[in-house]
């Protein structure tokens, strides 16, 4: 098992069980593209569901066509967000559940390009998906890539509040020096 097994499926693994745990994060999500709210929610089962069988085989197996697999899932997560950046809609992708309901969707398109990049990046016949490892390897790559995963899901929405605080704070900014003109100028 490599680095990247690991981390893959472990974030394959955080995302669903986020969306299992609101059955619904999907939902408004899916509305934007005209999916009914009782098909919505089904899919979102379904997606998790295979996200969760993914990620436990990704942990536990290693083989090439988990890897395929992967990459074309994740290449169609990519795309849906593609899809609905290009479309103008502008919900979160709520991909992990409650942690990401307001995440800026550019901060999802990138989340899904990076893991689309590993997929691919395990798929590829180049000799860096499956690779025999001794025992202690196993281990450190099995929780070198969890932690990395749990690392990558929650940097995202700490980069989207950081991004708004700024905002934030530029917009302050703007009104004090607007307030101290006007009150220089009336002086």
């Amino acid at each position: 098992m490599s680095v990247a097994s690991a981390f893959l499926g472990a974030t394959l693994v955080a995302s669903a069980a986020g969306k299992l745990k609101s059955r619904e994060a999907l939902s408004p999500y899916l509305a934007q593209f005209g999916v009914p709210r009782g098909t919505a929610v089904r899919l979102g089962l379904l997606v998790s569901m295979g996200e969760l069988a993914l990620g436990v085989l990704l942990l536990a197996a290693g083989q090439r066509w988990v890897y395929v697999a992967a990459a074309v899932v994740t290449l169609g997560f990519l795309a849906v967000h593609a899809m609905g950046m290009l479309g103008g809609r502008g919900a979160s992708c709520r991909c992990f559940g409650a942690i990401d309901t307001d995440l800026d969707p550019v901060l999802g398109l990138v989340r899904a390009a990076v893991l689309a990049v590993v997929a691919l990046a395990l798929a590829l016949p180049s000799g860096h998906g499956p690779a025999a490892s001794p025992g202690a390897t196993t281990v450190y790559a099995l929780a070198s890539g969890i932690l990395t995963a749990f690392t990558y899901v929650l940097s995202f929405p700490l980069i989207d509040e950081s991004l708004k605080m700024f905002r934030r704070d530029r917009e302050s900014h703007a009104a004090l020096l607007a307030i101290r003109k006007a009150h220089d100028h009336v002086l």
